[in-house]
């Protein structure tokens, strides 16, 4: 988790566990954890979010290569599909 302000720390995991102090559990600061707030599990999305992040940092790269790879297989399949009666995607100008 990526907080950029100190005073939301404790916050943040208590909404993080499922509104239960359960990081304070693991630190040893309690003997149980228990219920103290509203909170959700977001563990999946933090690990889209994770990449999602990593993938925006390289959009530019990524768009790139994507943009090569099509108009490589644009030109090698564009007389196979013809052969086959297959149409090939268009991708619009703009």
């Amino acid at each position: 988790m990526i907080i950029n302000n100190r005073q939301h720390v404790e916050r943040a995991e208590i909404i993080r566990e499922t509104g239960t102090d359960r990081s304070r559990l693991f630190r040893g600061e309690v003997d149980m954890y228990t219920w103290v707030g509203p909170g959700s599990s977001y563990i999946a999305l933090e690990i889209v979010a994770a990449f999602s992040y990593g993938h925006a940092e390289v959009r530019d790269d990524i768009q790139v290569r994507w943009g090569r790879m099509w108009v490589y297989f644009d030109e090698h399949l564009e007389h196979w599909g013809e052969g086959q009666g297959v149409r090939l995607p268009i991708v619009a100008a703009h």
